[in-house]
């Protein structure tokens, strides 16, 4: 029976360092990047038919509840090409409660030229509301767009 558990111990430990050692050369070079843009200053391409001209953001108040804040940010972008997708997914809420962040928000509501749940854009100007539960009182909120590759992850905190 000892010499059936060392075995498996054993088989566990190489399998854990094949493991880890793919999961090193895999990632060997990925990096992150954080930048803050100011949308009062520039514009923000999302990618290269969307841009985001300007944004606004508040916290609403909508029960009694001491978790039913609610995150709501309405941005304004312009399109270049037809039959584009919102990228919805790309944004999250990042907060911060004396220098400790919590994990991000997704938005899970939103809203594109006033039809609930649609990401399809126009071209042109299109207005988007996305908004997401508070779960955390914190003390500051920071809206991040966030572009990843393979081997490269950038957050973009707007202002």
């Amino acid at each position: 029976m000892k010499k059936y558990l060392v075995l498996v111990i054993f088989f566990l430990l190489v399998l854990l360092v094949t493991v880890k050692l793919s999961m090193q050369k895999k990632y060997s070079d990925f990096e992150i990047n954080q930048s803050s843009i100011n949308l009062a200053n520039s514009d923000l391409s999302l990618n290269k038919n969307i841009i985001l001209l300007k944004h606004y953001q508040k916290i609403v108040k909508h029960g009694v509840d001491e978790n039913a804040d609610l995150y709501m940010v309405n941005l304004t972008v312009n399109v270049k090409k037809p039959e584009m997708t919102f990228p919805v997914e790309s944004f999250r809420l990042y907060s911060e409660k004396n220098g400790q962040p919590y994990a991000p928000n997704n938005f899970l509501e939103f809203k594109t030229n006033g039809i609930d749940d649609s990401k399809k854009l126009i071209v042109g100007t299109n207005k988007i509301e996305m908004t997401t539960p508070i779960l955390n009182k914190a003390t500051k909120y920071y809206l991040v767009f966030v572009q990843h590759s393979q081997k490269k992850f950038d957050l973009i905190n707007i202002n």
